[in-house]
């Protein structure tokens, strides 16, 4: 058995969300989803990478508990980062088509990336969960804190958006994070989302497989077009999460900028 201490990668993080990007070619016969379980580095997903030919760099998704992640904005803003150093574009491929990333150098290993992702489908059909949708297509549950109404959105992952008042306590995370994930088989992710100005919100993100996270780019862009879908924000808004600020621009497809950077933490021991 490969020890995952051995697999070469590269530890980087897109607004605070840890990965670690290996090349395929590196696993050696290693299963995936087991290095991500066992891996001692502190990341909240596992990319690997492929050469799929024509310039297109193929990239699967592990989420920390060796889940299937589907796709990960932030990961691939490394993704692009690491193959367009000096700045330029890079074409990824994931489980839900073709990215374009562009990228632009900060300096000191950190990188300034926009992502194209496909427009974000509204409604619970599109999470599998139409036959627990009200008239209004939201999904109304009690999860040990009160009643809640939650908007579905699929951006190639599964998401759930809460608009709340104030900032969440801990103990409101520790409560409806891992209640959420029962309302849909394979989890889902839930974020909490306090609407600072029409372009401006505040997110905390509870991703399946992993729990709370600093940022999740797919899932400020899944918030972005519910809220905007329902008059609560405008097209083009600043997403801030514990981990930074990404700018989501929404249209076919949707822009997703944000920083790239190389992880300088060191790994678990």
């Amino acid at each position: 058995m490969t020890d995952s201490n051995d697999i070469q990668g590269i530890r980087m993080h897109g607004t605070g969300n840890r990965v670690l990007l290996v090349d395929i070619t590196h696993l050696n016969g290693a299963d995936p989803a087991e290095l991500a379980r066992t891996t001692r580095h502190a990341i909240d997903a596992l990319l690997v990478l492929e050469d799929r030919g024509d310039d297109v760099i193929g990239v699967r998704v592990y989420n920390r508990d060796g889940s299937d992640g589907g796709v990960c904005g932030n990961g691939m803003r490394c993704v692009a980062a690491i193959g367009c150093p000096h700045g330029g574009e890079l074409i990824m491929e994931s489980d839900i088509g073709r990215h374009r990333g562009r990228v632009e150098p900060q300096g000191d290993g950190v990188w300034m990336v926009t992502v194209d992702m496909p427009e974000a489908q509204l409604g619970a059909s599109a999470i599998g969960l139409a036959q627990q949708a009200d008239a209004d297509d939201c999904i109304c549950v009690e999860l040990g804190t009160g009643p809640l109404t939650l908007f579905p959105v699929s951006t190639g992952n599964p998401h759930l958006i809460c608009v709340v008042d104030e900032a969440p306590s801990a103990e409101l995370v520790n409560t409806i994070g891992p209640a959420a994930q029962d309302l849909r088989q394979g989890g889902v992710n839930l974020h909490l989302v306090k609407v600072l100005s029409p372009r401006s919100l505040a997110l905390l993100p509870i991703e399946r497989g992993v729990g709370p996270t600093a940022a999740c780019a797919t899932g400020a862009q899944a918030s972005v077009a519910a809220l905007h879908a329902r008059g609560l924000c405008e097209a083009d808004v600043e997403v801030h999460m514990p981990g930074g600020a990404l700018r989501i621009e929404l249209g076919t497809p949707t822009h997703v900028t944000g920083p790239a950077a190389i992880d300088r933490i060191e790994p678990q021991t």
